[in-house]
């Protein structure tokens, strides 16, 4: 049988992989505008915009995990998740201030790295509300 401690340290563990990838997508590009037939590159990074609440939101959800109160940290992750829902749905001010360059409009790599971090931070709250449901038995031959 598995011992319960273990899974738990691994499901805080990518929980904190989870956090990190959100804060560091945020400083990385999310929405870049390049155009060929003009000489134009710009890209726009989350935290100056919406990503300061991702960046608060991620630091709390940080402290739950690290003093051990990993299903309470569902709470900043939903409203994580609502900042990238709101970003993806073309209501954000960085892409306000894009709207102008809808062709040249693409999305950068903090936004994939932002996405994967969320999905991955979802992961110690979510497996703590099922360590408690599912025993997990490993038979050794």
């Amino acid at each position: 049988m598995m011992d319960r401690t273990y899974l738990k340290q691994k499901v805080i563990v990518i929980g904190f992989i989870g956090l990190i990838l959100l804060v560091v997508g945020n400083f990385l590009p999310v929405i870049e505008l390049s155009s060929k037939t003009i000489d134009y590159n710009k890209s726009f990074a989350f935290y100056r915009y919406e990503g300061r609440y991702i960046l608060i939101l991620a630091a709390f959800s940080f402290l739950l995990l690290f003093f051990k109160e990993a299903k309470a940290s569902f709470l900043p992750m939903v409203a994580i998740s609502v900042l990238l829902g709101y970003l993806v749905m073309n209501k954000s001010s960085v892409y306000t201030d894009c709207s102008s360059y809808k062709d040249m409009f693409s999305w950068g790599s903090g936004f994939y790295i932002l996405l994967l971090g969320n999905i991955l931070a979802y992961i110690a709250p979510i497996g703590m509300f099922l360590k408690e449901k599912i025993t997990i038995k490993i038979t050794r031959k």
